[in-house]
């Protein structure tokens, strides 16, 4: 290979190209510290067969063909748009919150819940979150069995209450209700205290009333006779609006069989506590009779609302 020394090679034309090139599938090879223009050149210059390592401040503007692998990518991307993304999963979101145009028109702009019990109404076109409308609705306030209980009683009334009952009696006695204002701290109990009406009749016996006064008075009693000791009740009993401090009515049916060997019978009350005040408790047994008791059974006590 023969060697060209030279201090300056130029072009022969103005403005015109300075080409070197080596033989065949030779290269061009120029000497270590050769300056381009005043740039040193490294060993490899712009091989089309080489490695851009050394490049630097490349424009990724210019990549025309090709894919720029993963970890070219930083772990994170910044933020940008992903207007142009399509086919994305739903199933992928893993924080923040779908905003409401993104949901069918039927699903948007739901409330939120509230308290228990809330009901979720449309109305001129958006949805309310409001409890639900009182009256109409009853629900199950207690219910249990009875097993020689001598008094069921029923506290924190206040609103109108019905109870329903199938008893069996372990003695020999009347079956009544008394009510109380102080939660059941004491209950009524003395003559006086309550007005009531009603009327009893048994199989083949014509139908009677109720006395009103003396020994009634003291309790509401649901039976005109005594019942039989080992027999069964059944019936029930309505306290309306206990919260009214003026007046409470009360209205009951009981079906049973007497004790003096008479056939069954079914009774019907209305009943009035005589004094004004509110009532929030109620008790159901044999007028505190001693001994007495329900020995076995079961009962339900519901609510209007």
């Amino acid at each position: 290979m023969g060697t060209l020394r030279a201090d300056t090679l130029s072009a022969t034309t103005t403005n015109g190209d300075l080409n070197l090139s080596g033989n065949g599938t030779g290269n061009v090879n120029l000497a270590t510290g050769t300056e381009l223009n005043g740039t040193a050149l490294t060993s490899t210059f712009l091989s089309s067969s080489g490695s851009g390592s050394g490049l630097t401040d490349l424009n990724a503007s210019n990549l025309a063909s090709g894919t720029v692998p993963d970890a070219r990518f930083p772990a994170t991307l910044p933020a940008a748009s992903g207007v142009n993304l399509t086919a994305l999963n739903a199933t992928n979101l893993g924080s923040g919150s779908v905003p409401d145009a993104r949901l069918p028109a039927n699903l948007q702009s739901f409330p939120a819940p509230g308290s228990d019990g809330n009901v979720l109404t449309a109305a001129s076109g958006s949805w309310t979150s409001a409890a639900a409308a009182g009256g109409g609705a009853w629900s199950v306030k207690s219910s249990g069995t009875f097993s020689s209980t001598t008094a069921l009683e029923i506290t924190s009334l206040t609103k109108t209450t019905t109870v329903y009952y199938n008893a069996r009696c372990a003695t020999q006695n009347g079956v009544a209700i008394r009510t109380s204002s102080n939660n059941g701290t004491s209950y009524d109990s003395v003559a006086g205290n309550y007005q009531q009406v009603g009327y009893s009749a048994a199989s083949g016996v014509t139908t009677f009333a109720f006395p009103v006064s003396g020994v009634f008075l003291t309790a509401i009693f649901l039976n005109q006779t005594v019942q039989a000791a080992g027999t069964d009740i059944s019936g029930w009993f309505t306290i309306f609006s206990p919260a009214d401090t003026t007046t409470t009515q009360i209205i009951g049916q009981m079906y049973g069989d007497s004790a003096s060997g008479d056939p069954q019978y079914g009774s019907t009350v209305h009943a009035m506590r005589d004094s004004a005040a509110a009532v929030n408790a109620i008790k159901f047994d044999f007028n505190g009779a001693v001994g007495a008791s329900f020995s076995s059974g079961s009962y339900c006590v519901i609510e209007l609302n």
